[in-house]
C-alpha cells in the first residue's frame, strides 16, 4: 500500500533525456556534440534515395486512382472481375469511364496486384 501524500514521482526514479549523468545521459550528449553530416554527404544520400522514393509515390498514387475506380458504383460491380476487364465492360456500356485505369493498369501489367479489385482475396 502507498502512503497517502505520496507522490508517484517519489516512488519511482526520473530520468530526463537532456540530462548529462547516467548512461543515457552520457550518451545523449555525446550524439549532441558528434558533427553534423556535410551538406555535400546529405545531399548525396538524398539524391540515392529519390529514385526509389519517388517510385514508391508514384506506385501508392497509381494505387489510390484505381481504387477510386474500384469505388466508384456508376461502373457496376468491382468483384469477381478485373479492373480492366470491368473498364472494357464499362466504356461498352457507354459509362464513360476514366481513360487513365488501363494506362494504369498496363503500366504496371495486366498480371500484377494493379488489375486485381480492392476487395480481392489477398488485398484486404
Amino acid at each position: 500500500m502507498s502512503k497517502q501524500g505520496a507522490k508517484l514521482t517519489d516512488t519511482f526514479r526520473q530520468s530526463r533525456a537532456d540530462a548529462t549523468h547516467g548512461p543515457a545521459g552520457k550518451k545523449a550528449a555525446a550524439q549532441r556534440a558528434a558533427p553534423a553530416p556535410s551538406a555535400a554527404a546529405a545531399a548525396a544520400a538524398a539524391a540515392a534515395a529519390a529514385p526509389a522514393h519517388s517510385l514508391q509515390q508514384q506506385a501508392e498514387a497509381d494505387e489510390a486512382a484505381l481504387r477510386q475506380f474500384d469505388l466508384d458504383t456508376r461502373f457496376g460491380p468491382c468483384t469477381g472481375i478485373t479492373r480492366l476487364q470491368r473498364w472494357e465492360r464499362a466504356a461498352k456500356l457507354g459509362l464513360d469511364p476514366p481513360a487513365e485505369v488501363p494506362e494504369l493498369v498496363r503500366r504496371h501489367g495486366e498480371a500484377s496486384d494493379f488489375n486485381r479489385d480492392l476487395f480481392a482475396p489477398g488485398k484486404i
